[in-house]
Order: C-alpha cells, then sequence, then structure tokens
C-alpha cells in the first residue's frame, strides 16, 4: 500500500477484502500452521515519509491490537469511540498495558499514547478491519491481535488487566457470531 496517502489502512483493508472474497484465508494465525496463505504487505513510498511520519505509523501499529477488538465489541468507528469518554477510557487503559508490554519487551515509544488517541481520532469515520470481519461473518484476527499481547505480557510479567477483559468479550461476541473458533 502506498504509505503516503492519505487512505492507506483503508488500502490496505480492501486488499484483505478482495483476497477473501477471492476465497483466500489470510489469518496470520492460521498461515503460521500451514492453513492460510501468508500475507506480506509491502510499504511502498515509505522512503518519502518524514521521521515524524514513520515514527507515528510504526508506533500507531500495536493500536490495532486495542482499538480492533473494542470497535468489534461496539459497533462504533474510530471517531464515534475516541469522542465517547467511556470507551476512549477503555482504549487508553488498553494502549497503557500494551504499551508497557512493549516497552518491557525493550521497544522505545516516541509518541505518547494520547498523541496516538488523537491520531486515531483524525482518521474519522472509518471501521477497523476487525469490525468489518465481523459484520461481514469473516474469521476475525483475535489471537494474533490481541490474545498476542496478553501472552506476551504474561511472559513479562505486566499485567494486562483491560486487555484480558476486551479479549473475553471479543472472543464470545465472536464465537456468537460464528467468527471465532478459539
Amino acid at each position: 500500500r502506498d504509505m503516503a496517502h492519505p487512505d492507506a489502512q483503508m488500502q490496505a483493508e480492501s486488499v484483505e477484502t478482495i483476497l477473501t472474497d477471492l476465497g483466500l484465508v489470510i489469518d496470520p494465525v492460521l498461515a503460521e500452521q500451514g492453513l492460510a496463505t501468508p500475507l506480506i504487505e509491502a510499504w511502498n513510498k515509505w522512503d518519502i515519509l518524514d521521521e515524524d511520519a514513520r515514527a507515528f505509523l510504526t508506533e500507531t501499529m500495536p493500536e490495532d491490537r486495542t482499538v480492533c477488538p473494542i470497535s468489534a465489541l461496539t459497533g462504533g468507528t474510530l471517531a464515534e469511540m475516541i469522542d465517547d469518554p467511556d470507551v476512549c477510557s477503555v482504549i487508553r487503559a488498553s494502549m497503557i498495558e500494551a504499551q508497557a508490554v512493549g516497552e518491557a519487551l525493550g521497544v522505545k515509544f516516541a509518541i505518547d499514547v494520547d498523541k496516538r488517541i488523537a491520531g486515531a481520532r483524525e482518521v474519522g469515520e472509518h471501521k477497523t478491519s476487525m469490525l468489518q470481519d465481523l459484520e461481514l461473518g469473516r474469521p476475525m484476527e483475535i489471537d494474533a491481535l490481541v490474545a498476542s499481547v496478553q501472552e506476551l505480557g504474561r511472559i513479562v510479567d505486566v499485567a494486562t488487566p483491560t486487555i484480558d477483559t476486551v479479549l473475553g468479550l471479543v472472543k464470545q461476541r465472536a464465537r456468537l457470531a460464528g467468527c471465532y473458533d478459539g
């Protein structure tokens, strides 16, 4: 996808939708087990982004691990969730936990959680890929996006109570919708 384009995230989700519509299973967890098509994403035009934009993109990738499952639970777009103080507080708490796990593993975060939330808000009325998967009855990447953070937290002895709660809720929501077998 064209990382310099304002709709880079939408481009990625469009590709995933097309591949799924073609009958390809692209779940990363299943791919590791040889049960799905591995997907390699190329970040085109990365070199023309300034240092701040590259740092923002690198650091916001973990937001998928916190915002996506919450959107699947609420049905809200990024803007709707962040504009709701109650939902935003859950997003913020889960992002702080995910950041603590990353820091325990040696990851350095140059952009603080509140700036990352503000950046997500700027995306606007966007539905996350996990919410789109739920709405379309497709397999949801819960283990790869959320359970992995919980597992890493346990390995490095970092508590993740908000992530644990969100994970339990989104697993049940996905199971009931037929989008998760775990």
